[in-house]
């Protein structure tokens, strides 16, 4: 039976439920607050989220133009130039255009990367094919000039902007040939592939481009055109039998489609990251709504003497919450944009390290479907804190509550059914754990995390009851009659002492949490990465932002013809495609795995015999744990790639963490080996082993007059080395920061509201207390001592929630989400911030309280409703 228009109309009025949360407004800021910050939270990120995918698209769509092939060689030696004519002669294609791209730094103490994109400008084709280069968007003064001067390049308004520059200057940028210096003679205005790179992009000349970033004859690709009626799988079969091995085709659909597959897994923590705010702030809501409630029950009871059914009474009361969730959401999406403007460099930055791509910062667009999801997450976290309290006040006796004039507790759930559901949760979150050990689901893990927060949101009553003897005694030994009385309030009306302890127990174990994860990662990546690379001197390429770029070999050599060098070996860290899966490529010289003064090689577990000099000679290989996880493969096993000189086969001889290069794991090799496979004789890293007696200060210097000015080089100690290594991991947690930043907030702000709110909930005991005479100072320290003891018990929840996540995570849920096995280091700086960040926010939470408690008239607080 449909419900009369009356009833419609009855039940979607909210003048009442409006009356009410105007008038207890001054109750209710906190929580509205505390709900904007979660739902700020989890706005940034879905937009973060968003911007970041679109901002990668937005990049191979623009650079890609309005091409549906793209042919590219399978390693950085580039494309034979003359196979563009190929190309053009195959049916079915009706444009081929070389292309050349590239990634340069500007040669100043900034280090700005730039994207470098050669192409033919004056080809009428190739204008047609990039949207980015029409007549509209480029100014180019003088075309056969720009054509003639081989240092021509066109920038962007931005650039110039930022950097004060104007047509035909002069700017010096590094090079994989070395640091060059070229002319401004075009403009490239805000359009296309220039707002995708966030202004920074470079456009020369494709044979320029040659010489700079590749060599002469050579370039990274050919963007390919069809014919409308031409099937696409048939041209793309048709150009991949014309063309030589290790050349491959590629769909422009296929490549997005590859950027959101390798982001998913990242964005799906960031989702669980986003959730936990909102989860802060419906545990605050649940709390300030059960006492506002409880507050209210003498006007709940008359309502119900009246005549008011059970549901009238729900609905009103959910109402309010609907209200107070409203004005939290409109909050927090206001501060969920600012947010997110913040959060994006820092987010850009991580997928940078983690997954080897150039990502830029560009600004966050505002869209609704982000926002609509964060609101209406904000919106269901403020109704569902207030189901239960409004089902327990709606179910409360109408006699007995009038008959105890308000003063009535609620009865708080049976015994049996509460032990139930904690045992319930604690067998779910153990199944979840280890069924995604088992699987390597990251949805598993999102799950066991989740249950594993809440289950030790429940397990606080349980454990409060049973140390609740012993905390008394203890405290009343150390603080005397006031502590006995401070402990037997809390254990008199647990719920909210088991309230205040879930709300540390999420946030601050959610900061234990990241910490311990930087950790952990800071130490995979200063022990085992440090590990290896022990020469006395290591020279680095400037190259060091997101891709695995590189410079020529020569720095190598030129480094051996030193005085005082004795012997160098060079290292190489690329990324290639195999099998349908990005793998990781590590190659050093022989020396380098002959040699111990190079390093120290460990491995995990078994290898075969002489792994070493196998591995040195180049009939075998070593591999990081992720990629025989991820490959189903295990020491002894023959390997067989796909390379661009064809398949090749080696015997896996061990398994090694020596790089972190790609998610789904690394392979190390001679350089010998990588350079015959995949023509690529460019190097990452020279190690330098210094004759003894050899003055390492000299050998710097002339390091730093020769090629290291010609190439900007790093020359580190293996000591910096680490600490870069270091530096970049904490580079990667920084958005992290942000959250444990805004997640603190919310604890302090729900900390803060709780005792407030215990305060009001107890005026008639605490001015029962000051009727008979006990000073406000002790009132003022009953209140700071209770908030100091559920401090303490806070944080002890809160570590041991955080440390059980980061072994969670540690040990298989961070390979499952974004593919790195970084094992469980639980550091005690950690551990010590935690316990120092909880002392300080109790510290600062429980001023308002006593404040107000000292404050209180008797006569007030004993006055009846």
């Amino acid at each position: 039976m449909l419900p009369s228009p009356a009833a419609l109309r009855s039940a979607l009025r909210l003048r009442v439920a409006w009356a009410q949360v105007h008038g207890a407004a001054g109750q209710l800021v906190t929580t509205g607050v505390a709900i904007a910050l979660g739902v700020a939270l989890a706005a940034s990120i879905l937009l973060v989220n968003r911007a970041l995918v679109a901002s990668m698209q937005d990049s191979i769509e623009a650079l890609a133009g309005k091409a549906d092939l793209t042919v590219l060689a399978q390693g950085q030696d580039g494309v034979d130039d003359g196979l563009v004519e190929v190309v053009r002669a195959t049916p079915g294609v009706v444009t081929a255009v070389p292309v050349v791209t590239g990634t340069a730094l500007v040669n100043d103490d900034s280090g700005e990367s730039l994207t470098i994109f050669g192409v033919d400008l004056l080809n009428d084709k190739a204008r047609q094919l990039y949207q980015t280069y029409g007549e509209d968007a480029v100014q180019l003064a003088d075309p056969v000039v720009f054509l003639n001067a081989p240092d021509s390049i066109i920038v962007t308004r931005q650039f110039m902007e930022r950097r004060r520059l104007r047509r035909d200057d002069t700017v010096e940028l590094l090079t994989p040939s070395g640091a060059r210096s070229f002319t401004i003679r075009g403009v490239l205005d805000s359009k296309g592939a220039t707002r995708a790179f966030g202004g920074s992009l470079v456009v020369m000349d494709v044979y320029t481009a040659e010489g700079a970033f590749l060599r002469d004859g050579r370039i990274s690709q050919i963007d390919v055109v069809t014919d409308h009626d031409a099937d696409l799988q048939h041209v793309a079969g048709q150009l991949t039998r014309s063309l030589p091995q290790g050349i491959a085709v590629e769909k422009t659909a296929q490549r997005t489609a590859g950027i959101r597959k390798l982001f998913a897994g990242f964005q799906l923590m960031l989702d669980g990251l986003a959730l936990m705010g909102l989860l802060v702030g419906f545990l605050i809501a649940f709390n300030r709504l059960s006492m506002v409630f409880r507050k209210r029950l003498w006007e709940i009871g008359v309502t119900r003497a009246l005549g008011a059914r059970r549901g009238i009474v729900v609905r009103e009361l959910l109402k309010e919450s609907l209200l107070l969730g409203l004005g939290g959401v409109a909050l927090g999406l206001f501060l969920g944009v600012l947010l997110a403007q913040r959060l994006m460099p820092a987010v850009a930055r991580t997928a940078e390290l983690n997954f080897n791509l150039t990502t830029r910062a560009t600004p966050v667009p505002i869209q609704i479907g982000p926002l609509l999801a964060a609101g209406v997450m904000g919106l269901l976290a403020s109704v569902l804190a207030a189901i239960v309290p409004a089902i327990r006040a709606a179910k409360a006796p109408a006699v007995e509550v009038l008959r105890a004039k308000g003063l009535l507790q609620l009865p708080a759930a049976p015994a049996g059914r509460a032990n139930a559901v904690r045992v319930v949760l604690v067998t779910l979150a153990a199944a979840f754990a280890v069924l995604e050990v088992a699987t390597g689901s990251a949805a598993l893990g999102l799950l066991a995390t989740a249950t594993i927060l809440i289950a030790a949101c429940c397990l606080i009553r349980p454990v409060l009851s049973y140390v609740g003897r012993s905390l008394e005694g203890t405290v009343a030994r150390c603080f005397g009659l006031i502590g006995r009385l401070a402990v037997v309030d809390m254990l008199r009306v647990p719920s909210r002492t088991v309230m205040i302890v879930s709300i540390m127990t999420t946030g601050l174990g959610a900061v234990v949490w990241f910490g311990a994860m930087e950790g952990s990662f800071e130490s995979l990546t200063t022990g085992a990465l440090g590990q290896v690379r022990r020469a006395d001197l290591i020279v680095a390429s400037p190259f060091a932002h997101g891709t695995v770029a590189a410079v020529g070999e020569d720095v190598a050599d030129e480094i051996a013809r030193i005085p005082g060098v004795e012997r160098v070996s060079s290292e190489r860290l690329a990324s290639w495609t195999s099998g349908g899966n990005v793998i990781g490529i590590c190659a050093f010289d022989a020396p380098h795995f002959r040699d111990p003064r190079f390093g120290d090689w460990i491995f995990n577990g078994d290898h075969i015999a002489g792994v070493l000099e196998r591995v040195a000679r180049g009939d075998a290989i070593l591999a990081s744990p992720g990629f025989a996880r991820s490959h189903g493969v295990k020491v002894g096993d023959t390997i067989t790639l796909e390379t661009p000189s064809g398949p090749f086969s080696a015997v896996l001889a061990g398994l090694t963490v020596v790089s972190l290069i790609s998610p789904t794991g690394d392979i190390v090799m001679t350089r010998n080996l990588f350079r015959r496979l995949w023509h690529d004789s460019l190097i990452t890293r020279a190690h330098v082993l210094l004759a003894p007696g050899t003055d390492e200060g000299a050998v710097r210097a002339a390091i730093s007059r020769g090629i290291g000015r010609r190439y900007r080089l790093q020359i580190l100690s293996p000591r910096q080395l680490i600490e870069t290594f270091a530096a970049e991991v904490r580079q990667g947690f920084a958005f992290t920061r942000i959250l444990q930043a805004m997640t603190l907030l919310v604890v302090l702000l729900g900390m803060a509201d709780a005792l407030v709110a215990s305060v009001i909930d107890r005026a008639r005991e605490l001015s029962t207390m000051r009727a008979i005479g006990a000073p406000r100072y002790r009132i003022g320290a009953l209140l700071t001592l209770q908030s100091a003891i559920m401090g303490f018990l806070g944080v002890a929840f809160a570590v041991a929630t955080g440390l059980a996540l980061a072994t969670l995570w540690g040990g298989s849920t961070m390979e499952a989400v974004v593919g790195w096995p970084i094992g469980v280091s639980l550091p005690l700086r950690t551990i010590l911030g935690a316990v120092i960040l909880g002392i300080l926010v109790c510290a600062i939470a429980a001023i308002p309280p006593a404040r107000s408690a000292m404050q209180l008239a008797p006569a007030d607080g004993l006055r009846c409703d």
